[in-house]
């Protein structure tokens, strides 16, 4: 459940701060009057793409902050677990943050822990559901068929365990290729050298033959 939505700088609105409570919220006015604004800005805490317009004129950054209550929502527990992205105060509470400079550039946290946009759309995915025309449709995604599936008929703690064992595969699995490309690298490496020393080998040089080349030379070039 989302808790608390904080925007500073962002759009129009200068500081911005709302408290939810349990149940349901809605938000009225007129045309204008700021609605969209407010579910753009907490948009950008989800991921969406971010550029300089969204920095309130005037203003060096837009900075827009998300803290939900996930005790419900055991799936964002389990994936902030297995990236190790857990609050450190509250297991069950979540702050998602946007930051955006006036150039353009963007920064995500997930609990005061800096991260990718990937790493914020798919804990956003998981937290909350942005219902407009033809956006954020998440009974669409198979993403969220999985998590449908998994909650009706697997253990959770055999998917807490599934998780972990697949990111350590995962680690284990790019440490394997990375090892793989060691290897095709010095194995060429090592034929060059062959082939290098083959050449030396066959043109057969005396004891101090080049020092003889070199006076030569010298001596011809005058």
């Amino acid at each position: 459940m989302l808790s608390h939505l904080s925007i500073k700088n962002y759009a129009t609105v200068k500081t911005l701060e709302i408290e939810f409570q349990p149940g349901m919220t809605v938000l009225t006015g007129e045309t204008g009057a700021g609605k969209s604004i407010i579910l753009g800005a907490l948009g950008f805490t989800l991921g969406d793409r971010a550029d300089k317009t969204i920095v309130r004129p005037g203003a060096s950054r837009a900075d827009i902050s998300a803290e939900f209550d996930i005790s419900q929502i055991e799936s964002a527990r389990l994936w902030l677990q297995a990236n190790d992205l857990q609050s450190g105060t509250d297991e069950h509470l979540c702050m998602l943050r946007r930051v955006v400079n006036e150039d353009g550039r963007s920064r995500g946290y997930i609990n005061g822990s800096p991260v990718t946009m990937t790493n914020l759309k798919q804990l956003g995915e998981m937290l909350i559901d942005i219902h407009s025309q033809h956006e954020h449709q998440s009974l669409l995604q198979r993403s969220t068929h999985q998590r449908l599936l998994d909650d009706f008929g697997v253990d959770q703690k055999l998917r807490s365990s599934l998780v972990s064992t697949w990111k350590q595969w995962q680690q284990n699995h790019q440490q394997l290729q990375t090892l793989a490309e060691q290897a095709s690298e010095y194995s060429a490496q090592t034929q060059l050298l062959s082939y290098q020393l083959s050449e030396m080998e066959e043109l057969n040089i005396a004891e101090n033959e080049a020092e003889e080349l070199e006076t030569e030379f010298k001596t011809l070039s005058h």
